[in-house]
């Protein structure tokens, strides 16, 4: 189903954790790839087991640098943002390079970092407790 479904039909997951970091990880996901459909609410699937996908990428990869909505970005994965810092130019050129320019690449890139900074930021103002999960 999709989340606007979902709302419809009054379902929340038993476990609101598990839940919010899904939900996190896509919106870390829509700014880092400027997707500029970010809250169409019908581009998320959830099945039974309230697994959540980001589907629909057709207005992303953008070449802006700033961020859409840097007040969505509250909470961070510490791996998403490991995963994110190891990020460079030759790796996604070569497994993105048949879809994207060098431009929108390089946006990205741009836009990671951004994140990273905001992550730190976040976590020196409110603590890696408060900002950081597993």
């Amino acid at each position: 189903m999709t989340d606007a479904d979902r709302k419809q039909r009054g379902l929340e997951d038993r476990e609101p954790d598990r839940w919010n970091q899904q939900i996190y990880k896509v919106r870390l996901m829509h700014q880092l790839t400027y997707n500029t459909d970010f809250r169409n609410i019908r581009n998320v699937l959830v099945d039974p087991e309230f697994q959540v996908y980001a589907i629909d990428f057709s207005r992303a990869f953008r070449t802006q640098t700033f961020l859409m909505a840097e007040k969505d970005l509250a909470r961070f994965s510490r791996g998403a943002l490991d995963r994110l810092a190891e990020l460079d130019e030759p790796t996604l050129k070569q497994k993105l390079g048949r879809w994207l320019q060098a431009r929108q690449i390089s946006a990205l890139l741009k836009r990671r970092d951004k994140i990273l900074a905001l992550a730190q930021k976040l976590v020196a103002e409110k603590g890696e407790a408060a900002v950081l999960y597993p």
